[in-house]
């Protein structure tokens, strides 16, 4: 029900598709790296920018580097283990091989669920210690919740 094998198991795409369908999941594997570290650090940037401590400043840029961290390895997943880079999306390269994908995939997926609870749980300690009513400290938490949605 899918263009080029889309929404079709691996296993039952047409070997006149395969090729498209391949090259397709690695360009998304890489534009989902893309977008989902720029989102990232601008939640964080948004942060910096609302709490101007000190303390808070580092721990927001540091978040930063290691989402950025987190980034470099998404885009690289797709197709970094290939060898030659095309056997990403090309099984038939004669004596190609892509080493450690699922590890990779696996590490890189633990890395993006602590990077999201880093940035969820990051104003927690400044709203904390803000002299407002419990009410409002709660709306605070939930506005600053809505992120993890």
């Amino acid at each position: 029900v899918g263009y080029g094998g889309a929404g079709e198991l691996d296993s039952t795409i047409q070997p006149s598709n395969a090729v498209f369908f391949y090259k397709m999941l690695v360009a998304t594997g890489i534009t989902y790296g893309v977008i989902m570290t720029l989102t990232k650090i601008s939640f964080c940037l948004i942060y910096v920018r609302v709490f101007v401590v000190r303390q808070f400043m580092i721990v927001a840029y540091t978040t930063i580097a290691f989402t950025t961290v987190w980034g470099a390895l998404a885009v690289l997943t797709p197709w970094a283990p290939c060898r030659p880079i095309a056997y990403a999306w090309d099984k038939g390269i004669h004596g190609g091989q892509c080493s450690a994908e699922f590890p990779l995939i696996v590490i890189v997926g633990v890395l993006d669920v602590l990077v999201d609870i880093a940035i969820l749980v990051l104003p927690i300690p400044i709203i904390k210690k803000l002299q407002i009513t419990s009410t409002e400290r709660k709306v605070l938490y939930g506005l600053f919740g809505l992120g993890a949605m």
